[in-house]
């Protein structure tokens, strides 16, 4: 696994003072604190669903960066609406470089996410699709099973724990991705 270094803090939102999103909700000390970044093209029908769900976390991101990687939908629009509704969404948008990238250009979508991440301290940093509707407990249970087992980490949205035997029908992953990983 390649460990990322965690960016300098850029701030916090000038509107709220803080991270936290407008409703007033504040992680508890002890959940695990983690940023979402997710690369996204075309995915206007989808994404709204996706954002909601995040924002129904009962562990809540501390950050999530929508990358819109040249969407010709309303992927971009979608997505800064609900960065002005929710501080903690931080829209971020790529030009269209006129074709859709498979692997490498999701891949350059995420870092140019990363760099945007204004916040730091976090525990684990998930990259998430664009076309996911999850269960609002779908966080606190990832890191309940991770509390359990120091060295687990979530593959393909299976969890696996290597060196550690594997919880999954995939024992043999072929690749670290997938449309939810948690690292």
């Amino acid at each position: 696994m390649t460990m990322l270094p965690q960016p300098a803090p850029r701030g916090l939102d000038p509107e709220s003072g803080s991270s936290m999103s407008k409703e007033g909700y504040v992680p508890c000390a002890t959940q695990p604190k983690y940023v979402v970044i997710s690369p996204v093209r075309d995915e206007g029908h989808l994404i709204e669903k996706t954002i909601l769900s995040i924002a129904s976390q009962t562990v809540r991101p501390i950050q999530w960066v929508p990358v819109d990687d040249g969407s010709k939908d309303n992927t971009g629009a979608v997505i800064d609406e609900y960065a002005r509704k929710y501080p903690w969404i931080i829209a971020v948008h790529r030009s269209d470089h006129g074709f859709r990238e498979p692997g490498t250009g999701m891949i350059n979508a995420f870092y140019d996410g990363y760099q945007f991440l204004q916040q730091s301290g976090w525990d684990f940093i998930v990259k998430l699709d664009g076309d996911l509707d999850l269960t609002p407990d779908y966080f606190e249970k990832c890191f309940t099973e991770f509390s359990s087992r120091e060295c687990w980490q979530m593959i393909r949205g299976l969890i696996r724990a290597p060196g550690c035997g594997t919880r999954s029908p995939n024992s043999k992953p072929t690749r670290w991705a997938g449309p939810r990983t948690v690292y």
